[in-house]
């Protein structure tokens, strides 16, 4: 199981994988949400023992008639083996009015078709692709498509009916929708400083208990962002937390 997330590789000891939203910058700002997403020239060049794990936010219309093709195969040529990449994570995101990319054109179908012809590029190259929700009810799974290298989850705190529930609730779904699935967290924090050492002990303890009786754990990965309500800052001083990751990271593989 590789373990990390989105702060940089050197951070938390240990770190093995490295998450990224690619997304569509216009002027310096994030575009969102967005159909229109690059594709970088190159796969990154990451730290020795360390695979990235991207979501990409390409153009549905023009990736489905095959005018990316060229660009990705470019891109994915470089990927480090173990690295994982996915496309338009969190779709599901305000189910309630149709997905939060349905305004764009972006409807389960096409999408579906989106991860099945990403799927089919992957296979050359050194990258296991999947799908990625934020919600772990069965409906999510309408922004998925089966047979896919995994299934992804970002989520957070608070998580009714309390994150074991929830992960059980998910791992039914998704093995209801792909029998033996490949589960990853694709993201995951609390804002609450103090609940970080028990939320990600608790996390990485039901995947590993997954990775040894279910389908397998490709990653787990934590997420940061400063301004964020979901995850707040790292705070370098907090060993509590640090020390919490540290066994994680040690413990992952």
């Amino acid at each position: 199981m590789l373990f990390g997330g989105t702060l940089p590789p050197e951070t938390i000891p240990h770190t093995t994988v490295f998450r990224q939203h690619i997304y569509h910058i216009v002027d310096g700002k994030v575009v969102w949400p967005s159909v229109h997403g690059p594709i970088p020239e190159r796969w990154p060049a990451l730290p020795a023992g360390v695979a990235g794990f991207f979501t990409l936010y390409p153009n549905p219309d023009e990736l489905l008639a095959g005018k990316l093709d060229e660009k990705l195969e470019a891109y994915l040529a470089g990927a480090q083996p173990g690295s994982m990449l996915t496309a338009y994570a969190e779709a599901d995101g305000d189910a309630a009015a149709g997905g939060q990319f349905a305004p764009l054109g972006l409807t389960p179908a096409k999408l579906q078709a989106v991860h099945a012809r990403m799927h089919a590029l992957c296979a050359n190259a050194h990258v296991r692709y999947g799908s990625v929700t934020c919600g772990y009810i069965a409906s999510s799974l309408g922004w998925s498509a089966p047979g896919l290298d995994f299934y992804g989850l970002d989520i957070y705190e608070p998580c009714p009916p309390g994150i074991m529930n929830a992960l059980n609730e998910w791992r039914e779904n998704v093995s209801a929708f792909q029998p033996d699935p490949m589960l990853c967290i694709a993201e995951t924090n609390t804002s609450t400083p103090a609940r970080r050492p028990f939320w990600f002990s608790a996390i990485f303890g039901w995947l590993k208990a997954y990775d040894q009786t279910g389908g397998g754990v490709p990653a787990m990965c934590t997420y940061w962002n400063p301004g964020g309500p979901l995850s707040g800052p790292w705070l370098p001083g907090d060993e509590a937390t640090i020390e919490a990751l540290s066994l994680i990271g040690r413990a992952a593989p």
